[in-house]
């Protein structure tokens, strides 16, 4: 049975929450205004469906659920160039015609034919596709009343639409090969075990999804950005209505063109297009009013139209009613899902003033997720879209509730989403989800340039959707982000679409702390390391002097073995100052590089403190007092100035001086000595506006010693800041 729901709206009080275009820098509204929380209106023709019985529900496709002229959506894709070119006629056609024989699997269908179609146009590579799959990943009961929990509320041959299919890609449920389970012209319940432990192929990481008013034919606008996609992308999924009746189909010419009122019950590839196409090749009795016309790769074999293939009219009316296109996609495929929204988006969410008069097109939302004990790299957040518009992403490691705020959060990426549907955002820096983490949290911002519903949500106001679970404590929507509102407590079960996807990383541990170097008659350079798991035949040390000619050493031996504490590399002292930079990978991953000094008598040295005599900088760690920092220096004056003011006691802070060196204090940008979060913030403002840092204070910021600040170097100092440690 379905769930009976009433809807109702959640009314919060909140600031209304000003960000401008650069990271941290914020505004405050000093008006407070009663906001309330809505959905997207629903469209007429869904409410007429919803009124239907369950039985005729089964038998007649779901329209649109959100009204897009109500809610100000409209088609978002890209434009293909400056000017819109594109060739009066284009022909796709590249893959594999099919037959979905007697069953109601066109949808899954034309998803593997667009599918197939993008890599063949893309890569130039031949796959096969398993249509059954994603018919039977998408149901949700099978043979002795087992349970696929991320299946729709549906029965099998039924129908589905692109919200189904699209979900089945982005979530990563598939696509198999057609081998792995080959097509049958049936729809009997089978066993779970058939649609089990199948090997993906491809990992889908952006889907353009658009609709239009139900029954309309397409806008110029619409027919140029079709055929974009199918230029870019191969192919694009789309609905028709479908009869073979000779008022709307030619079979001389396999023509077609439906412009009455029959609903949609087909999905069909369109994989081309003729300008020029007459319109006097369509049927006598219902023909369009101008040329032009569709290629479309159908389902029903090579024996329709002409080998499988017809045309179809520009004007048909449900061309843009829904229709899908694959826009990006790779072959790795990530160890690990993090995925709240089984069933994919369905409908969206934003805010409102409580008088209606102000409509929001920002929100945050955020999903916490219940990480596996094992150490992982956050690879790639995939997030619904209702674009264009542009986002950050922002991870906090733990369990946010509902008033932890996006200020603790550490931003990790930005962008802009060109159109409605479903965006990846790859990381390009290395960010490591310690096994020791219990949840970690993934929040999304959006800005969008004209939607007034930013958040794409799942929820189970649809019978289809009747499944959609929200578990308390685990997804969120705020205005402001600071208070949010916790999404389970909605009438009906509502889940925000952001996933995370991870892979595993080697339990192992080598982390350079410090170094120093000595002197007899060569130089020793000791690095203390904390490691575990370490097989040190797998080390590689690289070592190169300032004209970049590489250095032998004379030894290097390793303290402790697998959980090694330090390393020993004896060097040739040079008769004059040198300077070495020393890089170390494990396994090919590089670990760390920095730069060393081998000097005569009379320069600086310490035990603890990196020096470097060429850039004349001694590096320490935040938190040394004056005292500390005098008593582990050799061959000074014993003053440390602040400008021209000798200090004697307090924090040694970051651009003060000893014997015209300059003394960098690790992550101290705001310069009181410390490593704190208002230093992580103006940290991580300059990586996105590229100012506010002086030539010493980036040498502060840049505590991962890479010559560049970036994210991992917040990462890295906030880490410090929660856990303690050095830098």
């Amino acid at each position: 049975m379905n769930k009976i729901k009433k809807y109702k709206f959640i009314y919060i009080t909140i600031f209304i929450f000003i960000l401008t275009l650069s990271f941290m820098n914020k505004s405050y509204s000093s008006e407070i205004e009663e906001v309330e929380l809505v959905e997207c209106s629903k469209s007429s023709a869904y409410l007429e469906w919803e009124k239907l019985s369950d039985e005729e529900k089964e038998k007649t496709p779901m329209p649109n659920m959100c009204d897009k002229e109500k809610d100000n959506l409209r088609y978002y894709n890209f434009t293909y160039d400056a000017k819109g070119n594109l060739p009066t006629t284009y022909d796709g056609r590249n893959t594999k015609v099919k037959n979905q024989g007697n069953t109601g699997q066109c949808w899954a269908f034309s998803t593997t034919t667009a599918l197939e179609s993008y890599i063949k146009k893309q890569d130039n590579l031949t796959y096969n596709f398993s249509p059954r799959h994603i018919e039977y990943s998408s149901t949700r009961v099978f043979l002795n009343g087992a349970i696929n929990d991320h299946g729709y509320n549906r029965a099998l041959g039924t129908g589905g639409h692109f919200y189904m299919s699209s979900n089945y890609l982005i979530n990563g449920y598939g696509p198999i090969a057609e081998s792995e389970m080959p097509f049958e012209n049936n729809e009997n319940k089978i066993s779970i075990s058939n649609i089990q432990n199948k090997t993906t192929l491809v990992d889908v990481n952006n889907i353009v999804l658009s609709y239009n008013t139900i029954g309309k034919k397409c806008s110029a606008a619409q027919i140029q950005n079709i055929k974009e996609n199918i230029y870019s992308n191969g192919a694009v999924t789309t609905t028709t209505y479908i009869v073979g009746d000779p008022k709307y189909y030619n079979s001389s010419t396999a023509s077609y063109y439906y412009n009455g009122t029959e609903n949609i019950n087909h999905a069909i590839t369109l994989v081309g297009w003729n300008d020029n196409y007459s319109k006097t090749n369509f049927s006598s009795s219902t023909r369009p009013t101008s040329n032009g016309a569709w290629i479309v790769q159908n389902s029903y074999g090579t024996d329709f139209g002409k080998g499988g293939y017809y045309y179809l009219s520009y004007e048909d009316v449900h061309i843009c009613d829904f229709y899908m296109a694959i826009d990006e996609l790779d072959y790795e495929i990530e160890d690990n899902s993090y995925i709240l929204d089984k069933l994919g988006y369905i409908s969206f969410m934003g805010y409102q003033s409580k008088d209606g008069l102000t409509e929001y097109k920002t929100a945050y939302a955020m999903n916490v997720f219940t990480k596996k004990q094992k150490k992982e790299e956050l690879k790639e957040v995939t997030f619904g879209s209702n674009g264009p518009g542009s986002y950050r992403i922002y991870l906090y490691n733990g369990k946010a509730t509902t008033t932890t705020s996006i200020s603790n959060m550490t931003l990790i990426g930005t962008g802009r989403m060109d159109y409605a549907g479903y965006i990846t955002h790859k990381f390009d820096e290395e960010i490591i989800l310690d096994k020791n983490l219990t949840n970690f949290t993934i929040a999304v911002y959006y800005q969008m340039d004209t939607a007034t519903k930013p958040v794409p949500i799942s929820i189970a106001s649809a019978s289809k959707y009747e499944y959609v679970e929200a578990t308390p404590g685990t997804s969120f929507i705020s205005l402001n982000g600071t208070s949010w509102t916790d999404l389970s407590t909605r009438t009906y079960d509502t889940i925000a679409s952001i996933k995370a996807f991870t892979n595993d990383v080697e339990d192992y541990t080598l982390k350079v702390n410090n170094y120093n170097i000595s002197y007899n008659t060569n130089a020793l350079l000791t690095i203390n390391t904390t490691a575990s798991n370490i097989n040190t035949n797998e080390i590689d040390i690289y070592i190169k002097n300032k004209t970049n000619n590489t250095i032998t050493p004379l030894n290097i031996s390793y303290t402790n073995g697998s959980n090694l504490s330090k390393i020993n590399i004896t060097l040739t002292r040079p008769t004059i100052e040198d300077t070495y930079t020393v890089m170390i990978y494990y396994k090919d991953s590089f670990i760390s590089s920095f730069n060393i000094n081998i000097s005569g008598s009379g320069q600086l040295t310490s035990s603890i403190y990196q020096i470097n005599h060429t850039t004349k900088m001694i590096y320490i760690n935040p938190k040394t007092t004056v005292t500390t920092f005098l008593n582990n220096i050799n061959g000074e004056s014993g003053n440390i100035y602040k400008n021209t003011t000798v200090v004697t006691s307090g924090i040694v802070s970051t651009g003060m001086t000893i014997n015209n060196y300059t003394i960098i204090v690790k992550g101290d940008v705001t310069g009181d000595g410390y490593a704190k979060m208002n230093d992580v913030m103006m940290i991580s403002k300059f990586i996105v506006e590229s100012t506010g840092l002086t030539s010493n204070t980036k040498q502060a910021a840049d505590v991962t010693s890479d010559n560049n600040i970036k994210m991992n170097d917040v990462m890295k100092i906030s880490k410090y800041i929660v856990e303690g440690g050095s830098l």
